[in-house]
Protein backbone atom coordinates (compact mmCIF):
# COMPACT_ATOMS: atom_id res chain seq x y z
CA UNK A 1 0.00 0.00 0.00
CA UNK A 2 2.86 2.81 0.61
CA UNK A 3 4.83 1.45 -2.85
CA UNK A 4 7.76 1.02 -0.65
CA UNK A 5 10.02 -2.22 -1.71
CA UNK A 6 10.34 -5.01 0.79
CA UNK A 7 13.75 -4.65 2.12
CA UNK A 8 12.70 -1.24 3.07
CA UNK A 9 9.55 -2.02 4.60
CA UNK A 10 11.20 -4.66 6.30
CA UNK A 11 14.17 -1.91 7.42
CA UNK A 12 11.27 0.28 8.86
CA UNK A 13 9.56 -2.64 10.70
CA UNK A 14 12.37 -3.02 12.52
CA UNK A 15 13.82 0.28 13.55
CA UNK A 16 10.27 0.61 14.99
CA UNK A 17 10.54 -2.63 16.81
CA UNK A 18 13.80 -1.82 18.58
CA UNK A 19 11.87 1.43 19.62
CA UNK A 20 8.82 -0.22 21.18
CA UNK A 21 6.75 1.55 18.61
CA UNK A 22 5.85 -1.85 16.82
CA UNK A 23 5.87 -5.63 18.13
CA UNK A 24 6.30 -8.35 16.10
CA UNK A 25 5.04 -11.92 17.56
CA UNK A 26 6.35 -15.44 17.60
CA UNK A 27 4.00 -15.83 14.25
CA UNK A 28 5.98 -12.92 12.78
CA UNK A 29 2.96 -10.53 12.54
CA UNK A 30 3.20 -6.63 13.62
CA UNK A 31 0.98 -5.14 15.89
CA UNK A 32 0.98 -1.82 18.01
CA UNK A 33 4.35 -1.53 20.13
CA UNK A 34 4.88 -1.43 24.02
CA UNK A 35 5.66 2.61 23.49
CA UNK A 36 2.54 3.60 21.25
CA UNK A 37 0.26 1.21 24.13
CA UNK A 38 1.77 3.52 27.07
CA UNK A 39 1.02 6.65 24.87
CA UNK A 40 -2.06 5.84 24.31
CA UNK A 41 -3.17 4.83 28.13
CA UNK A 42 -4.48 7.89 29.05
CA UNK A 43 -8.14 6.43 27.44
CA UNK A 44 -7.24 6.53 24.07
CA UNK A 45 -6.99 2.11 24.12
CA UNK A 46 -9.41 1.04 26.55
CA UNK A 47 -7.49 -2.73 26.11
CA UNK A 48 -8.53 -5.33 29.10
CA UNK A 49 -6.80 -7.71 30.24
CA UNK A 50 -9.29 -10.29 29.03
CA UNK A 51 -9.31 -9.11 25.72
CA UNK A 52 -5.66 -9.23 24.87
CA UNK A 53 -5.00 -12.37 26.53
CA UNK A 54 -7.37 -14.33 24.93
CA UNK A 55 -5.86 -14.51 21.30
CA UNK A 56 -2.57 -15.55 23.05
CA UNK A 57 -4.32 -18.14 24.93
CA UNK A 58 -6.38 -19.82 21.85
CA UNK A 59 -3.28 -19.64 20.22
CA UNK A 60 -1.44 -21.88 22.93
CA UNK A 61 -4.07 -24.30 23.36
CA UNK A 62 -3.97 -24.87 20.06
CA UNK A 63 -0.48 -25.53 20.45
CA UNK A 64 -0.75 -27.95 23.32
CA UNK A 65 -4.12 -28.93 23.15
CA UNK A 66 -4.31 -28.45 27.12
CA UNK A 67 -6.35 -25.77 28.65
CA UNK A 68 -5.01 -22.40 29.12
CA UNK A 69 -6.42 -20.22 32.31
CA UNK A 70 -6.48 -16.43 32.85
CA UNK A 71 -6.15 -15.12 36.32
CA UNK A 72 -6.57 -11.98 37.90
CA UNK A 73 -5.15 -10.45 40.78
CA UNK A 74 -8.22 -8.34 42.48
CA UNK A 75 -8.19 -5.51 44.33
CA UNK A 76 -8.36 -7.22 47.82
CA UNK A 77 -5.36 -8.79 46.82
CA UNK A 78 -6.42 -12.37 45.85
CA UNK A 79 -6.59 -13.45 42.38
CA UNK A 80 -9.36 -15.17 40.81
CA UNK A 81 -9.84 -17.21 37.49
CA UNK A 82 -11.88 -14.90 34.84
CA UNK A 83 -11.20 -17.08 31.72
CA UNK A 84 -10.59 -19.79 30.03
CA UNK A 85 -9.67 -21.37 26.78
CA UNK A 86 -10.03 -25.59 27.23
CA UNK A 87 -8.48 -28.18 25.94
CA UNK A 88 -10.07 -30.54 23.42
CA UNK A 89 -9.41 -33.69 24.96
CA UNK A 90 -11.67 -36.01 26.77
CA UNK A 91 -9.74 -35.67 29.91
CA UNK A 92 -9.02 -32.05 30.45
CA UNK A 93 -8.83 -29.42 33.61
CA UNK A 94 -12.27 -26.87 33.26
CA UNK A 95 -12.29 -24.09 35.53
CA UNK A 96 -15.72 -24.02 37.45
CA UNK A 97 -14.52 -21.60 39.87
CA UNK A 98 -14.47 -18.24 38.01
CA UNK A 99 -14.34 -14.83 40.18
CA UNK A 100 -13.57 -17.07 43.38
CA UNK A 101 -11.16 -15.38 45.92
CA UNK A 102 -8.03 -17.47 46.14
CA UNK A 103 -5.54 -16.94 48.05
CA UNK A 104 -1.70 -16.31 46.26
CA UNK A 105 0.69 -18.58 48.23
CA UNK A 106 -2.07 -21.51 46.93
CA UNK A 107 -1.27 -23.36 43.02
CA UNK A 108 0.96 -21.84 40.16
CA UNK A 109 -1.11 -18.32 39.39
CA UNK A 110 -1.16 -17.28 42.42
CA UNK A 111 2.72 -18.25 43.47
CA UNK A 112 4.01 -16.85 39.76
CA UNK A 113 1.39 -13.77 40.90
CA UNK A 114 2.97 -13.07 44.32
CA UNK A 115 6.82 -13.60 43.02
CA UNK A 116 6.58 -10.35 40.96
CA UNK A 117 5.14 -8.15 43.92
CA UNK A 118 6.81 -6.40 46.52
CA UNK A 119 8.61 -7.66 49.24
CA UNK A 120 5.59 -6.10 51.68
CA UNK A 121 2.69 -7.72 49.90
CA UNK A 122 4.68 -11.25 49.95
CA UNK A 123 5.45 -10.80 53.63
CA UNK A 124 1.94 -10.18 54.29
CA UNK A 125 0.38 -13.44 52.63
CA UNK A 126 3.36 -15.45 54.35
CA UNK A 127 2.21 -14.29 57.28
CA UNK A 128 -1.39 -15.56 57.30
CA UNK A 129 -2.23 -19.03 58.26
CA UNK A 130 -3.76 -20.40 55.33
CA UNK A 131 -5.64 -23.92 55.52
CA UNK A 132 -3.87 -26.30 53.21
CA UNK A 133 -6.19 -27.22 49.96
CA UNK A 134 -5.02 -30.86 49.36
CA UNK A 135 -1.86 -32.61 51.26
CA UNK A 136 0.45 -31.53 49.13
CA UNK A 137 0.08 -27.75 49.50
CA UNK A 138 2.74 -26.02 50.41
CA UNK A 139 2.01 -24.25 54.08
CA UNK A 140 5.62 -23.04 55.41
CA UNK A 141 6.63 -19.50 54.31
CA UNK A 142 10.01 -21.22 53.80
CA UNK A 143 9.06 -23.12 51.39
CA UNK A 144 6.86 -20.89 49.95
CA UNK A 145 10.09 -18.02 49.59
CA UNK A 146 11.81 -21.04 47.94
CA UNK A 147 9.36 -21.60 45.42
CA UNK A 148 8.76 -17.91 44.11
CA UNK A 149 12.53 -17.21 44.38
CA UNK A 150 12.82 -19.80 41.66
CA UNK A 151 10.10 -18.34 39.30
CA UNK A 152 11.22 -15.18 39.92
CA UNK A 153 14.43 -16.21 37.85
CA UNK A 154 12.97 -18.44 35.93
CA UNK A 155 9.70 -16.55 35.04
CA UNK A 156 7.11 -19.30 35.60
CA UNK A 157 5.88 -21.35 38.36
CA UNK A 158 5.31 -25.27 38.62
CA UNK A 159 3.55 -26.05 42.35
CA UNK A 160 3.03 -30.12 41.99
CA UNK A 161 -0.99 -30.50 42.64
CA UNK A 162 -1.50 -28.03 45.37
CA UNK A 163 -4.81 -27.29 44.97
CA UNK A 164 -6.83 -29.16 42.71
CA UNK A 165 -6.12 -32.94 43.37
CA UNK A 166 -4.88 -34.77 39.95
CA UNK A 167 -3.72 -31.62 38.31
CA UNK A 168 -0.58 -29.85 37.92
CA UNK A 169 -0.17 -26.62 36.49
CA UNK A 170 2.55 -24.15 35.11
CA UNK A 171 1.86 -20.44 35.20
CA UNK A 172 3.68 -16.98 34.20
CA UNK A 173 3.00 -13.57 35.57
CA UNK A 174 1.14 -10.40 33.46
CA UNK A 175 2.34 -6.96 33.94
CA UNK A 176 0.33 -4.05 32.83
CA UNK A 177 2.14 -0.69 31.73
CA UNK A 178 3.48 0.01 34.36
CA UNK A 179 5.77 -3.17 34.97
CA UNK A 180 3.23 -4.28 37.82
CA UNK A 181 1.71 -7.99 37.68
CA UNK A 182 -1.94 -8.06 37.50
CA UNK A 183 -2.86 -11.22 36.56
CA UNK A 184 -1.31 -14.76 35.35
CA UNK A 185 -1.79 -17.14 32.19
CA UNK A 186 -1.80 -20.79 33.35
CA UNK A 187 -1.86 -23.95 31.53
CA UNK A 188 -3.76 -26.83 33.60
CA UNK A 189 -2.86 -30.59 32.45
CA UNK A 190 -4.22 -34.05 34.57
CA UNK A 191 -1.36 -35.29 36.35
CA UNK A 192 -0.87 -38.39 34.27
CA UNK A 193 0.10 -36.16 30.87
CA UNK A 194 2.01 -33.82 33.20
CA UNK A 195 5.80 -35.00 33.62
CA UNK A 196 8.47 -32.89 34.97
CA UNK A 197 10.16 -33.42 31.72
CA UNK A 198 6.89 -31.80 29.87
CA UNK A 199 6.74 -28.74 32.81
CA UNK A 200 10.42 -27.45 31.65
CA UNK A 201 9.05 -27.49 28.13
CA UNK A 202 5.49 -25.84 28.97
CA UNK A 203 6.80 -23.60 31.50
CA UNK A 204 9.05 -21.37 29.34
CA UNK A 205 5.97 -21.68 26.70
CA UNK A 206 3.45 -19.83 28.92
CA UNK A 207 6.52 -17.59 30.20
CA UNK A 208 6.53 -16.51 26.51
CA UNK A 209 3.03 -16.15 25.79
CA UNK A 210 2.27 -13.85 29.19
CA UNK A 211 4.94 -11.61 28.53
CA UNK A 212 3.13 -11.02 24.67
CA UNK A 213 0.13 -10.24 26.51
CA UNK A 214 2.42 -7.70 29.16
CA UNK A 215 3.72 -6.35 25.90
CA UNK A 216 0.25 -6.05 24.35
CA UNK A 217 -0.76 -4.25 27.85
CA UNK A 218 2.17 -1.71 27.22
CA UNK A 219 4.77 -3.57 29.21
CA UNK A 220 8.72 -3.09 28.02
CA UNK A 221 11.02 -4.39 30.30
CA UNK A 222 10.71 -8.24 30.80
CA UNK A 223 11.26 -8.42 34.68
CA UNK A 224 13.26 -11.86 34.17
CA UNK A 225 16.06 -13.47 34.25
CA UNK A 226 17.31 -11.07 36.87
CA UNK A 227 19.44 -11.66 40.18
CA UNK A 228 18.13 -10.81 43.66
CA UNK A 229 20.32 -7.58 43.81
CA UNK A 230 18.79 -6.49 40.34
CA UNK A 231 15.43 -7.20 41.48
CA UNK A 232 15.98 -5.29 45.06
CA UNK A 233 17.47 -2.52 43.15
CA UNK A 234 14.29 -2.06 40.56
CA UNK A 235 12.44 -2.21 44.63
CA UNK A 236 9.94 -4.61 42.98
Amino acid sequence: MTELSTSTTHRLLRAMAENGLVHQDSAHRYSLGPLIVQLARNGALPTTLREAALPVMTRVRDQVNETVGLHELMPNGYRAVIDQVESHQDLRRSYTEFGIPLPLPHGAPGRTILAFLSEDRQRWWLDQELPPDTSATVVTSEAVLRDIAATRSRGWAHPLGERTPGIRSVAAPVFDHSHQPIGALSISVPAIRMSTERAHVLGPLIAEAAWEVSQILGASERPWPTSDAQWQKRGR
